[in-house]
């Protein structure tokens, strides 16, 4: 069979799809990156975002999946057990995978409880280090949360003294749970991103301040990236303070619209995800002269404030 693989929208090597076409090439069939002239047996494509449009045009003998197409579709057994085909995306640098899904969170905005259910270990470090790659990227949505979380902080570093593969935990860790010990071990980690944490609203304010004060003493705060998101059910007041509470504690915010059309979302974001403009110029004066300029605000422009 002559395979096609779509990968519609995915920022990353997209991991169903490397499995699917792992499976099929374990099978003899013939797997190639989708192209629209071309005559496929079958089609797979894979939607992550809602708003992704899916091809105007028609495309014989297809299947869709992803958390923007249906949360609850998964992969059959026999493939999500195969290794990821990395030759799907040759200029991928590094491996991917979990080693737990699910998490303990209810959170409003997230789709990871719907889609993967209760947090649950599934697999072992070294069995997603494929060998190829010099870096690891865990996809784990709530990594701090785990039970056995140091037993397998000790694993990695024993799997790094081994591999010299550096990792990240991409999808960032639950400040709310860190505390001396998991920080103890975590700065033995060989990163290749920076750290990553949120703070989604100010319900936890007191633990996010502490866990950022734990995390503060075993590693330099502009190691540290602090996503913070701004649209969902927070007013713009909550949003400059938990903006001045990362900016007080040394780390890098990096601010995430709930809704990318959204005016006001879309300002903010360019005054915060630009690290000198943060850092010089007050909201403000920023806001006010970003709506003057219709969004070309540059850094060399701030003798204007």
């Amino acid at each position: 069979m002559k395979i096609g693989i779509y990968d519609l929208d995915s920022i990353i090597a997209n991991l169903a799809l490397m499995k699917i076409s792992a499976w099929h090439k374990s099978k003899g069939d013939q797997v190639y990156r989708y192209l629209e002239l071309e005559k496929y047996d079958k089609v797979y494509i894979s939607k992550v975002f809602k708003f992704s449009k899916m091809p105007k045009y028609f495309i014989d003998n297809y299947e869709v999946g992803g958390s923007g197409f249906d949360l609850e579709k998964k992969l059959p057994v026999e493939i999500d057990q195969m290794k990821p085909d990395y030759d799907l995306y040759p200029r991928n640098t590094f491996d991917i995978g979990f080693i737990s899904r699910g998490c303990p969170r209810s959170c409003a905005f997230c789709i990871v409880p719907a889609k993967e259910g209760k947090l649950k270990q599934i697999d072992e470090p070294m069995n997603i280090y494929s060998g190829r790659h010099k870096k690891i990227m865990f996809l784990d949505n709530n990594f701090t949360a785990l039970r056995d979380r140091i037993d397998l902080l000790k694993t990695i570093i024993k799997m790094q003294n081994k591999t010299r593969v550096k990792i990240s935990f991409t999808q960032g860790l639950d400040i709310r749970l860190i505390n001396d010990e998991f920080m103890y071990y975590f700065k033995e980690i060989k990163r290749y991103e920076k750290i990553r944490v949120a703070f989604d609203n100010l319900t936890y304010k007191d633990k996010f301040m502490k866990g950022m004060a734990i995390m503060k003493k075993y590693t330099k705060m502009r190691n540290v990236m602090v996503y913070v998101l701004v649209g969902f059910d927070t007013p713009r007041s909550d949003d400059l303070e938990r903006l001045e509470l990362v900016r007080e504690t040394g780390a890098i915010p990096y601010l995430m619209k709930f809704d990318k059309t959204n005016d006001y979302q879309k300002r903010i974001a360019r005054w915060v995800n630009r690290p000198a403009m943060f850092a010089k110029v007050p909201w403000l004066n920023f806001e006010k002269y970003d709506k003057l300029t219709r969004g070309h605000v540059e850094v060399n422009q701030l003798k204007l404030f």
